[in-house]
């Protein structure tokens, strides 16, 4: 109850058990990326990529900050996608590839650049990362909602889907997504203590 916003952010990426035609004729379950603050619990941008990489998370990272500014920490798994040196070159602290670093000669990363701290969640350890609670809650509400009706698959990430299955159109499939966040959002009388500081029950406020 006593953060401020955008003081800590949390970054993650699942893939959704929905699946979709992809604009380069591929069918495929999409991988969704996240940014939620800690203190409100607002969504604060998605993105989705065909799988959880680097650039897609660069450009889900450039518009959230674009418009609510960098946080002060941002913390994440150890994923090459969030530990690779386009976001972490130069951090001094991560598990991947640590026994074979050369901190001075890697480029300075995006979280290097930008100045705040990025941290990283210990392995197996999903409950400390807020917005796997909020993949739970999309998973739940949108990914079984009627607009998908027919295109759903299993919820692990290894099933595929089976003949009966007709895939979603890519631009159907993300504005429904990106709707239903919204909306997710905007959803008033909640009881957390940031929506209920905020007077209106809400992530938006």
């Amino acid at each position: 109850s006593g953060l401020r916003a955008m003081e800590w952010v949390v970054l993650d990426g699942r893939t959704v058990d929905v699946c979709v035609a992809w604009p380069d004729g591929r069918t495929l379950r999409p991988t969704v990326l996240g940014l939620v603050d800690q203190a409100s619990g607002k969504v604060l941008d998605i993105e989705f990529a065909a799988s959880e990489n680097a650039q897609a998370t660069a450009e889900l990272e450039r518009r959230a900050f674009k418009r609510f500014g960098a946080p002060d920490n941002l913390l994440t798994d150890n994923g090459a996608a969030f530990s690779g040196h386009l976001h972490a070159g130069q951090v001094p602290h991560k598990h991947r590839n640590k026994g074979n670093r050369r901190i001075g000669e890697e480029p300075p990363g995006i979280f290097k650049t930008l100045g705040f701290n990025l941290h990283f969640a210990l392995p197996r350890n999903a409950q400390a990362k807020l917005m796997e609670r909020k993949f739970a809650d999309m998973s739940r509400e949108i990914d079984t909602g009627p607009e998908f009706m027919g295109a759903q698959s299993g919820s692990n990430p290894g099933e595929r889907p089976e003949g009966n299955i007709v895939p979603v159109p890519y631009e159907v499939f993300v504005q429904v997504y990106r709707a239903n966040v919204a909306a997710y959002n905007a959803r008033t009388g909640r009881t957390s203590p940031g929506c209920l500081a905020s007077g209106t029950g809400s992530y938006d406020a």
